[in-house]
C-alpha cells in the first residue's frame, strides 16, 4: 500500500485523537524474579529481514498492524519471529488505532479510503483476511469517519468480534457515552448488514432496588453468542432486541444467588487472614476480617475480563479495604481471580493473587498504596496470564490447577529505565506482547519525558518464557 501525503495526515491526526481519548490506568502490582524472565534480550529468536515468501500464502503467526507510513498489515512467525507484509485490497489503509480481531479462520479490521478532496477525512470499511489464504480485502463500507474536514461530528469504528457467519462492529460518535452506541452485524461472506442494536442499558427497579448499567467490554463467542460486562457479572445480549439478561440478578434480592460484594460469603475465616495484605506484614485482626470482608467487591479491574476454550470467564479484582488495630488504624490490599462458569453461571473459584494484588509506595506524597488495576488479561497453556500495564509492572501467571501465582519480569535491556507492555493476542499455545523499553529523562520542571522502542514478544503459554522478541522497527524497514 502506498501512502500520500494526504494519508500521512491521517496518520498524525489518528495518533492525537488516540492520546484525547486515552484513558489513565491506576499503578499496579509488585514483581518477583523467576526462572525464566518475560521479555528476553533484544535479539532473543528475532528476525533482522522480513520474509520473502508471497502475501497471499497462508497466515499461521500474529496478524497485526503497526504505525507505519508505508506497509503496517504483518504476519509474525511465532517460532522464529520472521515476518512479512499483508495486503489489503479494496481499501487504502488499515485502522491502527485498534488490532485486528481473529476468529472463524479470519482477522477482521476496519480499513479506510480517504474522501476525494479531503485530507483527513475517510470512508470507512470492514475488512477480511482469509488465513487459510493471506489473502485480504475489504467486504462491506461501514460509513464515513467524517463527511469533511471541516466536520466537528467524528464516528469511530470498532470490530467487536466475529463467528463463523458474521462479525459485529461497534459505531460511536467521539466524545459520547457509549451507551449510545450502535451494534451493527454483518455477513462474514457477503458483508451485508444483517441488523443493528442501540441504546444496550441494562435497567432494573423493583421495591427494594433500582439499577442501571451499561455494556463494557462486548465479546463475540464462538456460537454466536453476545456477552458483556454488565455491572460486576457477565450478561448476555439478546442479538435480535439488545434485551441484556445479567448471568447473575446482582441488584434482585436473591438469596440462591452468589451475592457479588461480599467475599466473606465465599472465604473462611482462614483464608480471610491469608488474602489481606498489610504494608508491615501483620495479620489482620481477625475481629476485623469479618467486616472487612463483608464489602469485599469482585468488580474487574480496569472492566477486563477474557473468555477461555471451555465458555468460563476469568477477570481480575483488587482493593484497599480499612482496619482497626487497637487504637491505631490500618489499610490492606485484597485482590484475586474470578473463575465463573458462563453454562451454568456459577462462581467455580477464586484464586488470591497475595503480593501481586497491589504495592506499598515509597514516600509518595499523594498515595501510599496503589492496586492491580490497569491490567491485559490472556488464557493459554492453562493458565491466566496477567499484564500488569504499570511502569516495570511483571506478567503474572496463575495456575489454576495448583493455584500458584508467579511474576516474570520484563528484561529491559542496556540503558533502558523502564518497561511497559500490553497484551496483543493469544493462543492455546502462547502470547503476543506489545512492549515498551524506554529512556526516561527528568526535567527540571519535575516533568518526565519517556523516548522508547517497541517491539513484538512471544511468551510460551505455559512457562512464561521468551521465544521471540522482535523490535517493530526491524519489522517496518
Amino acid at each position: 500500500m502506498k501512502w500520500t501525503t494526504a494519508q500521512q495526515r491521517i496518520i498524525g491526526l489518528g495518533l492525537a485523537l488516540a492520546l484525547l481519548a486515552a484513558a489513565c490506568g491506576g499503578s499496579g502490582g509488585s514483581s518477583a524474579d523467576s526462572a525464566e524472565d518475560a521479555g528476553g534480550s533484544q535479539d532473543a529468536g528475532s528476525a533482522s529481514t522480513a520474509e520473502t515468501a508471497s502475501a497471499t500464502a497462508p497466515v499461521e503467526g500474529l496478524v497485526v498492524v503497526l504505525n507505519s507510513f508505508g506497509d503496517s498489515l504483518f504476519e509474525v512467525n511465532p517460532s522464529t519471529g520472521e515476518h512479512r507484509a499483508l495486503t489489503m485490497d479494496g481499501a487504502e489503509f488499515v485502522d491502527r488505532q485498534n488490532q485486528p480481531v481473529v476468529a472463524g479462520g479470519r482477522a477482521w479490521m476496519i480499513t479506510g479510503t480517504l474522501l476525494e478532496g479531503q485530507s483527513y477525512s475517510s470512508t470507512v470499511g470492514l475488512g477480511r483476511l482469509d488465513l487459510a489464504t493471506g489473502e485480504g480485502r475489504q467486504i462491506a463500507e461501514l460509513g464515513v469517519d467524517r463527511e469533511n474536514d471541516e466536520a466537528q461530528d467524528l464516528n469511530i469504528y470498532e470490530i467487536v468480534g466475529a463467528d463463523d457467519t458474521s462479525v459485529w462492529v461497534k459505531v460511536q460518535k467521539f466524545g459520547e457515552d457509549s451507551s449510545q452506541s450502535i451494534y451493527r452485524r454483518y455477513d462474514a461472506e457477503t458483508g451485508d448488514l444483517l441488523g443493528e442494536i442501540d441504546e444496550l442499558v441494562y435497567e432494573y427497579e423493583s421495591d427494594t432496588a433500582t439499577c442501571t448499567a451499561g455494556i463494557t467490554e462486548p465479546r463475540i463467542l464462538p456460537d454466536g453468542t453476545f456477552m458483556a460486562l454488565v455491572g460486576t457479572f457477565p450478561a448476555v445480549v439478546d442479538t435480535e432486541t439488545g434485551e441484556i439478561t445479567p448471568t447473575v440478578p446482582w441488584c434482585e434480592a436473591n438469596d440462591d444467588a452468589f451475592d457479588p460484594y461480599r467475599l466473606s460469603s465465599v472465604l473462611t475465616p482462614e483464608e480471610m487472614a491469608d488474602w489481606a495484605i498489610t504494608e508491615s506484614g501483620e495479620p489482620v485482626p481477625a475481629e476485623e476480617l469479618d467486616s472487612m470482608f463483608g464489602f469485599g467487591d469482585i468488580t474487574p479491574s480496569g472492566g477486563k475480563w477474557v473468555i477461555d476454550g471451555d465458555r468460563h470467564a476469568w477477570w481480575v479484582f483488587a482493593g484497599i479495604r480499612g482496619y482497626r488495630d487497637g487504637e491505631d488504624s490500618g489499610k490492606a490490599i485484597i485482590g484475586g481471580v474470578v473463575e465463573f462458569d458462563l453454562d451454568s453461571n456459577q462462581l467455580v473459584e477464586i484464586y488470591p493473587l497475595g503480593e501481586y494484588a497491589g504495592r506499598w509506595l515509597p514516600d509518595d506524597d499523594t498515595f501510599d498504596v496503589a492496586t492491580l488495576s490497569d491490567v491485559y488479561l490472556a488464557y493459554s497453556g492453562d493458565r491466566l496470564w496477567i499484564m500488569d500495564g504499570t511502569e516495570d509492572g511483571p506478567l503474572i501467571g496463575l495456575d489454576p490447577a495448583t493455584g500458584t501465582v508467579e511474576a516474570h519480569q520484563l528484561v529491559k535491556g542496556e540503558g533502558v529505565d523502564v518497561t511497559e507492555a500490553e497484551i496483543l493476542a493469544f493462543d492455546a499455545d502462547g502470547l503476543w506482547l506489545e512492549v515498551n523499553r524506554a529512556v526516561v529523562t527528568e526535567n527540571e520542571d519535575g516533568s518526565r519525558s519517556r523516548l522508547g522502542e517497541l517491539s513484538l514478544v512471544r511468551i510460551q503459554g505455559t512457562t512464561g518464557a521468551v521465544v521471540v522478541d522482535v523490535p517493530e522497527r526491524e519489522i517496518l524497514s
